[in-house]
C-alpha cells in the first residue's frame, strides 16, 4: 500500500499508473471544495484509488494502463 495526501496530483497519477502498490489517499481537512475533489472521486470510481477511512479496510486497486490509452490516439 501506498499513501499520498489528496493535494498530491503528480504523486497520485504517478502511483495509479506504475509499480505495484494500491494507493490509499488520505484526505486533508478543509473547508472549501478543492480542485483536485473531481479529479480524486473519478479515481476513486474507476477502483484506482482509496480514500482512506479509519473505519474501512484497505482494499487492492487497480492499475491504469497509460500506454493502452496512448496507443488507441491516432494523430
Amino acid at each position: 500500500f501506498i499513501f499520498i495526501t489528496a493535494d498530491s496530483v503528480s504523486m497520485i497519477s504517478e502511483a495509479v499508473c506504475n509499480g505495484s502498490a494500491n494507493v490509499c489517499i488520505l484526505e486533508l481537512f478543509k473547508n472549501k471544495i478543492s480542485k483536485f475533489d473531481e479529479f480524486l472521486l473519478n479515481l476513486k470510481e474507476l477502483n484506482l484509488v482509496q480514500i482512506y477511512d479509519n473505519n474501512a479496510k484497505l482494499k487492492q486497486t487497480k492499475k491504469f494502463n497509460l500506454k493502452e490509452v496512448l496507443e488507441s490516439i491516432n494523430l
